[in-house]
C-alpha cells in the first residue's frame, strides 16, 4: 500500500480471500492495475502462487502485477513490481505453483524502495 501511495496511486485492499490479486490501485489516469502481493524475507528461494492468482494475471496482462515485497525479517525494504510474469496456465490439476525468486526479480521493471 504505501509504495503504491508513494508512487502517486490511489491503492485500495481487498478483502480477506479475495481471489486473484491482493491491491486494487487507481493511477491518475483513472486507469486500475491489479497487484498481487508476496513478502520476502533472508534466505527466501521461492514465491508461490495459488492457481486463481496465475489466471487472474494471465486474463489481465497489461494491468496485473506480482509485488514482491523485499524484507530484512522485521521490516518491508522494498517492492519489486514484476509485470506478466507467467507464460502458461498450470496444470489443470494444479493447485499452486512454486516460482524462483531470483528469476522473478530479474523480470523486476522497477522497484520502490520503503
Amino acid at each position: 500500500m504505501r509504495a503504491e501511495r508513494l508512487q502517486g496511486h490511489e491503492p485500495r485492499e481487498m478483502p480477506p480471500g479475495w481471489p486473484g490479486y491482493d491491491i486494487e490501485s487507481r493511477l491518475p489516469d483513472g486507469s486500475l492495475r491489479f497487484l498481487e502481493v508476496k513478502g520476502k524475507g533472508p534466505g527466501s528461494g521461492v514465491v508461490t502462487l495459488s492457481r486463481t492468482q496465475i489466471l487472474t494475471g494471465l486474463n489481465k496482462p497489461e494491468s496485473w502485477f506480482l509485488v514482491v515485497v523485499e524484507t530484512d525479517g522485521e521490516r518491508a525494504l522494498r517492492a519489486h513490481y514484476i509485470p506478466a510474469p507467467f507464460q502458461r496456465e498450470p496444470d489443470f490439476a494444479a493447485t499452486s505453483v512454486n516460482y524462483d525468486l531470483a528469476e522473478l526479480l530479474a523480470r523486476a521493471r522497477w522497484s520502490v524502495e520503503l
